[in-house]
C-alpha cells in the first residue's frame, strides 16, 4: 500500500542524521520524500499467471535495471517491501554484489499460509525482517533470521475522528434516505476492467430485489479515472476523493472490495464487506 510505504518515508526523514532515499515507487511515496523513482510502481502491477506472461520481458528487463540502480548508488540500507516475487529476486542477484549493505524486508510472506520454503530462501540474503503480525516470527528465527514484530500500519489510521457527515452528503450529493455501497476495485487497471461490469450487475440485481435507493461511493486511483470514465451508470454515484477516504467509509452500510490491503481496512471500520477477485478463466 503506497500510503503505508510513504509514512515510512517520512518517519525515516525524522531521523537525525541526513537521509536521501531512492527507490522505486508512485506519488505518495515521491511526494513524501522518495528523491527520484526508478520507475513507476504501477509497472509491477500485474496479478495472475497469464496475466504476466505478455509482460515477461519487461519484468525482467525492470528486474535488470534495479540491480543496475542498486550497484551504482551502493546505498547503506536496502528495505524491500512485500512483492516477494520482485524482492526475493533482486536480493538474491545483489546480494553479493553489495556485501556491505544492510538489507531489511518489510512485511514478511505468508509462509505460515502457503510456500513454506520461502523462509529458509530468505534467511540466506537479508540481515532482519520487520513482521506485521505477531504470530510470524517463529517461522524465521528457525532459520537464524533477525525479525522484529513492528505492528500492522492499519492501526495508524485515525478511526475515531469526528466527521461532519452532512458535508460529506451535500460535497458527494448523496440523497437522504440512501443506502451506501463502497466499492474499490483495486490499483490495478485489469482490475478495474474486470470488476466494473460485475459491480453493475450486481446494483441493478440489488435494485431489482430491494425497495431502497442505492448511492455508490467509488475509490479509483487518479491514473485509472481516464479509464473509469468511459463507463456509463444508471445508479446514484459518487468518485470519492483519496482525502475522504476514510472518512466515507464511515458513512457507508456495506463494501464490495478487491481482496488486498483495502479488505482489511474496511474490517478496521467494521464494515460489512464482500471480497471480490476475478482473473481470466486460464488463471
Amino acid at each position: 500500500c503506497s500510503s503505508d510505504l510513504s509514512n515510512l518515508i517520512k518517519s525515516l526523514k525524522k531521523a537525525k542524521n541526513k537521509v536521501q532515499i531512492f527507490g522505486i515507487g508512485g506519488p505518495n511515496m515521491i511526494n513524501s520524500g522518495l528523491t527520484k523513482s526508478l520507475f513507476p510502481i504501477k509497472e509491477l502491477s500485474i496479478l495472475g499467471i497469464f496475466e504476466i506472461i505478455p509482460k515477461i520481458y519487461k519484468v525482467f528487463s525492470l528486474l535488470k535495471s534495479t540491480e543496475k540502480d542498486l550497484i551504482k548508488i551502493k546505498p547503506n540500507v536496502l528495505v524491500t517491501i512485500d512483492s516477494p516475487d520482485f524482492n526475493f529476486r533482486v536480493l538474491k542477484k545483489i546480494s553479493n554484489k553489495i556485501p556491505f549493505t544492510k538489507k531489511i524486508h518489510y512485511v514478511a510472506p505468508t509462509v505460515w499460509a502457503w510456500r513454506g520454503g520461502r523462509a529458509k530462501y530468505l534467511s540466506k540474503y537479508i540481515d532482519k525482517l520487520l513482521t506485521i503480525l505477531p504470530f510470524e516470527s517463529k517461522y524465521f528465527t528457525k532459520y537464524n533470521l533477525k525479525t522484529k514484530f513492528v505492528g500492522h500500519p492499519i492501526y495508524e489510521i485515525k478511526k475515531n475522528k469526528k466527521i461532519n457527515k452532512r458535508d460529506l452528503y451535500i460535497k458527494y450529493k448523496i440523497k437522504n434516505g440512501c443506502k451506501i455501497i463502497s466499492f474499490l476495485p483495486g490499483s490495478r487497471l485489469s482490475e478495474l476492467k474486470k470488476s466494473l461490469p460485475v459491480l453493475i450487475e450486481t446494483i441493478n440485481i440489488i435494485r431489482n430485489h430491494s425497495n431502497f435507493k442505492i448511492h455508490v461511493l467509488f475509490y479509483i486511483l487518479p491514473h485509472l479515472r481516464k479509464y473509469f470514465n468511459k463507463y456509463k451508470f444508471n445508479f446514484s454515484y459518487s468518485l470519492i476523493n483519496e482525502i475522504d477516504k476514510y472518512d466515507a467509509f464511515k458513512i457507508s452500510n456495506a463494501a464490495i472490495s478487491s481482496s488486498g490491503t483495502v479488505a482489511i481496512e474496511l474490517s478496521y471500520f467494521n464494515i460489512p464487506t464482500i471480497v471480490i477477485y476475478k482473473l481470466n478463466f486460464l488463471s
